[in-house]
């Protein structure tokens, strides 16, 4: 049945060998993020959301802020004695670390009517010792609140440092007062000295109460310091950006499905033959443009093998529901339209779908045939309006055991007298990684199409199915692409009726058109091809 090959003027059906390594297409990364667009969309639309929402719900905190002057006193350098009252700037680093400590923040609350200690964490203070400022800034949870606590810390700070500060010149006081106390009589000099820097530390004492002047006071503010929910959505609009880089990398990489058809080509270094819709499928809604399709791949199984008979052709794909039963019968009708004599095999007899599709008996059939119960002429049923151009041999009765049918030499002989009898032998398959029947058939037959499905055939099937059929000895002339979404891009599904044959009668004397009583009417099909377009 099988035509004598040579390989060394082999028939030229694609690239064979590995291609050399070409530069990125930029428009396969946006063909990821569009394909990815759900993922995409995702990160950098709810997180940022989710970021602002909860961000605008938490406690807001105000900050307020009061610039207080801090005068140097003799206390601040240990001095009681033996200076004068001094002037200038304090040691503003002591001062403003002294704001931060639980004295100042106690006396606050004393100040403010509120419990001691609650004030504590809410105040800080930074310094400038060239101008002996100091910025003293207090947070609450309104701007009233954060105003009236930076202003009573400064009254705080200023009543602190006096207090300290009357201590220390109450202590040098009583000193003095004890030495005068000891002197004897007649040591005038000496109680003239004493006397002086008594009067010295009384005068200093007073000056206690003048440590700290107010340059600005606090002011409420009108806006919170935190949380700031336009800043961080968008921070998180920047993370989500990364997040959804990584998310698209990861979803990429786990996802094993063959998502554009034209990744088959670099799977199986074979051609793309053609893209099918998905409208090829059962119970899709009628496409006009399913026809033109059909032609098309079928003008690429023939002018891809001009120096080749393709006698008998071999439909495989690697799972169930990649559409290899869709492609075999639509194939087996755009044969049938161009004149060709075409049988079309049931050989999946383990789940026969060809008979329902085509409207044809499911009995007798290949099984009846092989096993010796039914003729092959009795078998076959013609489909109207093709008459002999397009013949069904229906799967049959399902037997116990396909694999040891199809692999005997019965069903060699029978695919041989299929082929003398037709232009065209056309053979619908089990899927090949399910179960091993159509092994058997693959040196048997003039070439093999391959069938994927896109968003569904994992790309390891595909890759191994290819390398089953050509292990045992097959011909991969090619692959289609099943369940395209819209139309190709030079491939076939899109070109309409403006290339190549017309969907008329009149333009193809092999597609028949009849109603009534059986003449021409020049509809392109009956109501029955009708019916069979739209259910693929």
């Amino acid at each position: 049945m099988k035509a004598p090959r040579n390989t060394e003027n082999a028939t030229y059906t694609g690239p064979m060998a590995p291609e050399e390594q070409k530069d990125t297409d930029p428009r396969e990364f946006f063909r990821v993020l569009w394909r990815r667009k759900w993922v995409i969309l995702l990160c950098i639309v709810l997180l940022p959301v989710a970021v602002y929402v909860y961000s605008d719900r938490l406690t807001k905190t105000y900050e307020a802020s009061t610039v207080v002057q801090v005068q140097n006193t003799a206390t601040d350098a240990g001095l009681f004695v033996d200076q004068d009252l001094p002037t200038g700037t304090a040691n503003t680093a002591k001062i403003a670390a002294l704001v931060g400590t639980t004295g100042v923040a106690d006396e606050t609350a004393r100040l403010m009517g509120e419990p001691r200690g609650a004030l504590r964490g809410a105040i800080t203070a930074t310094d400038d010792e060239d101008t002996g400022f100091i910025t003293i800034t207090a947070t609450a949870g309104s701007g009233v609140r954060a105003a009236n606590i930076a202003n009573t810390v400064a009254r705080a700070l200023r009543i602190t440092r006096q207090e300290s500060g009357v201590r220390r010149v109450d202590a040098s006081i009583a000193n003095v007062e004890k030495e005068l106390a000891k002197l004897p009589p007649g040591e005038e000099l000496q109680r003239s000295q004493l006397s002086e820097r008594l009067q010295g530390l009384r005068a200093l004492r007073a000056a206690q109460a003048e440590n700290t002047q107010v340059v600005e006071g606090a002011v409420a503010p009108s806006t919170a310091v935190s949380p700031n929910p336009k800043r961080n959505a968008i921070l998180a609009f920047v993370v989500a950006l990364f997040l959804a880089a990584g998310a698209v990398a990861l979803a990429e990489r786990l996802d094993r499905r063959l998502h554009d058809s034209r990744d088959l080509e670099k799977l199986t270094n074979t051609p793309l033959l053609a893209q099918i819709p998905s409208s090829a499928f059962p119970g899709a809604a009628p496409d006009p443009q399913l026809p033109i399709v059909f032609q098309t791949l079928r003008d690429s199984l023939t002018y891809f093998n001009v120096d080749q008979r393709l006698a008998s052709l071999l439909v495989i794909s690697p799972l169930k529901g990649d559409g290899k039963t869709s492609v075999a019968t639509n194939l087996g009708v755009a044969f049938a339209r161009a004149g060709k004599q075409v049988i079309l095999v049931d050989a999946d007899l383990r789940s026969p779908q060809v008979a329902a599709r085509m409207g044809t008996p499911t009995t007798p059939g290949l099984s009846e045939v092989i096993s010796g119960n039914a003729e092959i002429q009795d078998s076959l049923s013609e489909i109207e309006p093709f008459g002999s151009y397009l013949r069904v041999l229906p799967g049959g009765t399902i037997p116990p055991n396909p694999s040891e049918m199809l692999g005997s030499a019965r069903m060699s002989t029978i695919l041989a007298e299929l082929s003398e009898m037709s232009d065209l032998v056309l053979i619908d398959t089990a899927p090949v990684l399910v179960v091993s029947d159509a092994f058997p058939l693959f040196e048997q037959v003039a070439g093999i199409v391959g069938v994927s499905r896109l968003e569904q055939t994992p790309r390891e099937a595909i890759t191994r199915s290819i390398d089953v059929a050509s292990t045992a000895g097959g011909r991969v002339l090619g692959m289609v692409a099943t369940g395209a979404r819209q139309p190709s891009d030079g491939y076939g599904y899109g070109y309409g009726y403006g290339y190549g044959e017309t969907p008329h009668a009149a333009a193809d004397p092999h597609f028949l058109a009849a109603s009534g009583g059986g003449q021409t009417t020049g509809q392109p099909v009956t109501r029955r091809v009708r019916q069979f377009f739209r259910s693929g």
